[in-house]
């Protein structure tokens, strides 16, 4: 429905919510406490569903906001301060932050969620 509203794929979203019909809710719009739904788009809207677009794991608020901080370019060690949890946490939750989003670094995750609408564009 948020991409039929986009005026993303409109043939296409248009036959995915028949086939579910009116009251259909996606697990991924359920809310779980603690959980920050991922909007997956394309970068391109060339008219056709995705090709290799798939489902990217969900991030805490926890991770929202660690992610948010590098996108900030503050360093694990500031992170820390500002969160009130060690390095160690913070180098941790790095990892899993790379590990959902499918990247190798601080420079590539912050990529991926600005393209995926996790931040904002600056």
């Amino acid at each position: 429905r948020q991409l039929h509203g986009q005026g993303l794929f409109p043939h296409y979203i248009s036959q995915i919510l028949e086939t579910f019909g009116p009251g259909y809710q996606p697990a991924s719009q359920v809310s779980e406490p603690g959980r920050t739904t991922i909007p997956i788009r394309p970068d391109v809207d060339n008219g056709q569903p995705p090709a290799a677009v798939g489902p990217v794991e969900s991030l805490t608020n926890r991770e929202v906001e660690v992610l948010a901080l590098m996108a900030q370019g503050l360093s694990n060690k500031e992170i820390a301060a500002q969160l009130v949890i060690t390095t160690g946490t913070v180098s941790q939750y790095s990892h899993i932050i790379y590990k959902k989003l499918e990247v190798k670094n601080r420079r590539q995750a912050v990529l991926k969620a600005t393209e995926l609408g996790i931040l904002p564009h600056d």
